[in-house]
């Protein structure tokens, strides 16, 4: 998980809700399985910035130094920030609806 949210003024809602979705449905995570990455990206006004901060996109190279699948819980326009060719699923926000959402696509692929 890579969360630019996080370090700002206010406290970063709970990051839970997709692995709870994947749990409820049967899936057990594992390491060694299937990579997912989730990058949480929402639009901050403290941010002053449209972007990922360095820090993230260091993270998320790293991260993503093997393939795997990315959520992106932020603006689609964000997609051109994530390195590599793996694929990658726009969710907009980090909302709980939108966590379950991406962990319900996910799984319907």
């Amino acid at each position: 998980m890579v969360d630019d949210d996080a370090g700002g003024p206010y406290p970063v809602p709970p990051r839970t809700a997709f692995a709870a979705e994947l749990a409820a449905r049967g899936v057990v995570v594992r390491p060694g399985g299937e990579r997912v990455v989730l990058l949480f990206a929402d639009v901050k006004g403290w941010k002053a910035r449209a972007t990922l901060s360095a820090a993230s996109r260091g993270a998320l190279a790293a991260a993503l130094a093997r393939p795997a699948t990315t959520v992106c819980f932020g603006h689609p326009r964000l997609a051109a920030e994530i390195p590599g060719a793996g694929p990658i699923l726009c969710a907009w926000s980090g909302d709980e609806v939108m966590q379950r959402a991406a962990a319900e696509r996910l799984l319907a692929a």
